[in-house]
């Protein structure tokens, strides 16, 4: 089932079929694998149940998205937490989730839901009316809300996510000692992801937005391509003509 649904899904993507009808557009691929049979079972011998079937779909899907997003990166240096914010703004953008949404996006990417929207994470859970949503933070507001967003700390190892929105909210603070100590600190293994991701998220937010300008004014400015200095602010036209080093 996952070679048929990942065979197919590149052919989507080469047609141009992109966020949430990407996912959806797994079902069939893999439904015709799965419906050959009365019965499905794991090696232990339970039975793999309709919900168990969609939740390996989205799995499968979310895998091949994040490899074509993040334009074949290893994936292994990208953590649970940062696979959930891609996969979000690749498949939705900023459109708040329902929470059961949300969650059923968690458990296609790893991510742990409660880390998710923690104080401080990526997303805030809110109540609009009889239901909940979840909505992601900006980075402005990471940044305000968090000032040691992006920091390891001993008990949990920051997401590659908060280093990238660090690095950002930095740049546009025009707090260039500090950002050139951030990729000090880093190494340039996790700088190179962080760029990469950079690129990858940016592209996947919409026009006008403020994370978009963020991101896309840190990657044009010196300190990304040689470290030895950084540019400070730019307008979000020449931000968004930015050379991207590096990613080509």
């Amino acid at each position: 089932m996952r070679a048929s649904i990942r065979e197919r899904l590149l052919a989507f993507w080469s047609d141009g079929i992109r966020g949430a009808d990407f996912f959806i557009s797994a079902i069939g691929p893999a439904l015709s694998v799965y419906g050959r049979h009365s019965r499905v079972l794991r090696p232990d011998g339970t039975g793999v149940t309709v919900r168990d079937f969609l939740d390996l779909v989205r799995r499968e899907a979310t895998q091949v998205a994040l490899e074509q997003v993040l334009h074949g990166a290893d994936l292994g240096i990208v953590d649970a937490v940062t696979r959930q914010y891609v996969s979000w703004v690749w498949g939705y953008s900023r459109a708040p989730l329902d929470a059961g949404e949300a969650i059923a996006l968690s458990l296609a990417t790893g991510a742990d839901y409660g880390q998710v929207v923690r104080p401080g994470s990526i997303a805030a859970e809110a109540r609009e009316k009889s239901k909940k949503v979840v909505r992601l933070r900006t980075i402005r507001e990471r940044g305000r809300d968090d000032e040691h967003l992006g920091v390891d700390s001993p008990a949990r190892p920051a997401p590659l996510i908060g280093q990238l929105q660090r690095a950002a909210n930095l740049w546009g603070l025009n707090r260039m000692d500090e950002l050139g100590s951030l990729r000090a600190a880093l190494g340039e293994i996790r700088w190179v992801a962080l760029r990469t991701l950079g690129q990858a998220v940016a592209e996947c937010l919409p026009d006008g937005d403020e994370d978009r300008r963020l991101i896309f004014g840190l990657l044009g400015s010196n300190i990304m391509s040689n470290g030895s200095r950084a540019s400070g602010p730019i307008g979000q036209s020449d931000a968004a003509q930015a050379t991207l080093p590096g990613l080509d």
